[in-house]
């Protein structure tokens, strides 16, 4: 008789649970690695910034607001005297020199309001009394105690108008702005007394060292080498601990030797815990062997594998830890490739965090020209040097940022992009422009600003065009006859040229002027000495893809090259920012000091249009120069400074 026996039940294993993915992840090339850029954006992608809190103005210095910050009134409030003297009316003032002096009575004991043809004695910030508009030094004061004026007094002499800092409504702090000592007296004088800000971000960096059989190992053998003490060696940990703390974020850091899996995830889940982000790194012993902490990931949230196109640092990992989505970065081992990874994903991250913008791309010169990897983005380690009174950057060392000698020398990381040629010299140094178009545009190249204009740069603005007007008057455009179309004052031309913007037909830029540069450049750039404009307008899109474009430069800053540099700025702008294929200068026949700028930017000229524009009281003959986004590929300022400086190196150029 046969026997069957009834097979014993084997139960199947349970298929182990694919890692938690995270979505949205960007597309590769065909070797399955994402762009710096894409990767970049992507992990920005996955965080948002710290939720602000409401702090007192005075313990705001240093952290960045959440909103736009906007005068609850006029600043100042009231129109004060600038300086000690005597108030006046400026009307009294008017025939003095025609061809008489004339003499203005101090009134000792003013009425209000003064007496027009008489003066009374004010005090540096005091209120300018009523019927007065300008303030006048002592020394002008006669042996008989009297004024004596030899020419008209300008309303407003030595005063500060009310509103000539910031109008009623307008912007006093932007959002994203970073509050320093100066901002805070802003917001103080306006009045304003809490602001929200996103607190500074709390780091976690887990440093993962050797474990004890590897350190004793290490040990023996550098005592057999002849090393009695080895403190640590850890220098990624060291070195991205210092540039952690540079942001200006709270740091803490965490240790540890351990083998164990568990341990380690219960060290990680533990520095998630109140943390904005924590940054994981391990030294080269642990990594000679695995780097221990990608394994644990998965388990503990939504983890990205990624290979990225850049060397050093082409294997990247990040995850979004529980509880609490809290990011987590795995950065390569070594100084160098984690110093790469940290400035290229890192400092972004801390940046939307803290609710920040990215950071504006930097332009530098080189002194000779860089290997670019055909394939992947590189990072050079380089220094700043002055070559003929122009800085230029050079390669430190042999341009490995993997060798600690190499990084010791270095002033700055390079971003070479990748190609078949290598990079050229020439690049323009000191010159920031925005990747991305969205009104308001601030941009700097060298000493010169382009900054949207401001109210509080009425009073300059008017001064500057009425001290210039012999200088500016004969290229002035002027309302032709007949037109029904509203001048209005400035007030009304920046409220007009503000809607223009946001609609996209218009970029009413201030020429402004720091003065401090490359030294001490300016703080806040929307806020430097307004010296003259320049206006892009008729901006067309579709198939035109064009613009027009005017500018003025306050005559004591001509001969500085300000005008043909903040041209090429902008050209480079609307080009390479804003996408567009063509822009059209018109210039008077007679206007050589403009003819002398489109010509040291190589303008084509294409004709002369009859009586184009109203200009200083008639229609005007206009030469017409145009160029093209192909003309200067590599850029119209960096054509330019291949034969000149950028302003504020140099003061003895004769462009207008």
């Amino acid at each position: 008789m046969a026997l069957f026996h009834r097979k014993k039940q084997v139960e199947a294993p349970e298929p182990e649970a694919e890692p938690l993915g995270l979505p949205g992840a960007p597309e590769t090339d065909m070797s399955g690695r994402r762009s710096v850029d894409d990767h970049r954006d992507y992990l920005c992608s996955l965080v948002q910034a710290v939720p602000p809190v409401a702090v007192e103005v005075p313990r705001a210095v240093g952290l960045a607001v959440c909103e736009d910050v906007h005068a609850p009134h006029d600043v100042p409030v009231v129109t004060t005297a600038v300086i000690d003297g005597y108030a006046l009316d400026s009307a009294s003032t008017r025939m003095a020199g025609r061809p008489d002096a004339v003499e203005i009575q101090v009134d000792r004991r003013p009425p209000s309001p003064v007496i027009p043809g008489t003066a009374v004695r004010v005090m540096a910030g005091s209120l300018l009394p009523e019927g007065t508009d300008c303030v006048l030094p002592p020394d002008l004061l006669n042996v008989d105690g009297d004024i004596v004026l030899f020419s008209p007094v300008k309303r407003w002499a030595g005063a500060r108008l009310a509103g000539s800092d910031y109008g009623r409504g307008e912007v006093l702090v932007r959002n994203g702005t970073i509050l320093h000592p100066g901002i805070i007296s802003v917001l103080a004088s306006a009045g304003i007394d809490e602001v929200f800000v996103r607190p500074r971000p709390k780091v976690v960096i887990v440093a993962v060292r050797a474990d004890e059989d590897q350190r004793a190992e290490i040990e023996r053998k550098a005592r057999a080498n002849g090393a009695e003490d080895i403190a640590s060696l850890d220098a990624t940990a060291a070195a991205i601990e210092s540039a952690t703390r540079a942001l200006d974020v709270n740091v803490t850091v965490v240790s540890t030797n351990t083998s164990s899996d568990s341990e380690l995830t219960r060290l990680l889940a533990n520095a998630g815990r109140g943390a904005d982000l924590v940054i994981a790194t391990s030294d080269r012993i642990v990594v000679g062997q695995q780097d221990p902490v990608p394994s644990v990931l998965p388990p503990m949230g939504g983890t990205d594998f990624a290979r990225v196109a850049m060397e050093p640092g082409a294997n990247q990992v990040f995850a979004l830890i529980d509880p609490g989505l809290v990011p987590l970065i795995v950065l390569p081992v070594g100084p160098g490739p984690a110093l790469v990874s940290f400035m290229a994903f890192v400092q972004p991250l801390l940046r939307k965090l803290s609710g920040l913008p990215p950071v504006e791309e930097l332009k530098a010169e080189t002194d000779r020209p860089i290997a670019r990897h055909p394939e992947s983005t590189t990072f050079v380690p380089v220094r700043l040097a002055r070559v003929g009174g122009r800085p230029v950057l050079s390669r430190a060392g042999m341009g490995d940022v993997t060798h600690v000698v190499d990084l010791s020398m270095a002033d700055a990381i390079a971003v070479v992009g990748a190609g078949d040629e290598p990079v050229p010299t020439g690049v323009p140094w000191g010159v920031s422009m925005p990747r991305h178009h969205h009104w308001p545009v601030t941009m700097q190249a060298g000493g010169v600003v382009l900054r949207p204009m401001r109210r509080a740069d009425e009073a300059r603005w008017t001064t500057t065009r009425e001290l210039d007007w012999d200088w500016l008057g004969p290229w002035e455009a002027t309302k032709p006859p007949g037109s029904h179309e509203r001048v209005g004052g400035y007030r009304m031309m920046i409220t007009r040229n503000r809607r223009r913007a946001k609609e996209g037909t218009f970029l009413p830029w201030a020429i402004g002027w720091d003065d401090g540069w490359p030294d001490r450049p300016a703080l806040n750039r929307d806020t430097t000495p307004l010296i003259g404009q320049l206006t892009v307008s008729s901006i067309s899109l579709g198939s035109a893809m064009s613009c027009s474009m005017g500018y003025w430069v306050a005559s004591a800053y001509a001969g500085r090259g300000v005008a043909p540099t903040a041209v090429a700025l902008a050209c480079d702008y609307v080009f390479q920012v804003m996408g567009l294929h063509r822009v059209e200068i018109c210039v008077r026949p007679e206007n050589t000091k403009s003819l002398r700028v489109v010509e040291k930017l190589g303008l084509a000229e294409e004709g002369m249009r009859p009586a184009y524009l109203h200009i200083d009281g008639q229609w005007r003959d206009h030469r017409v120069f145009r160029l093209l986004t192909d003309d200067y590929p590599d850029g119209v300022l960096r054509n330019y400074l291949v034969n000149h400086l950028l302003p504020g190196f140099a003061l003895e150029e004769d462009e207008g």
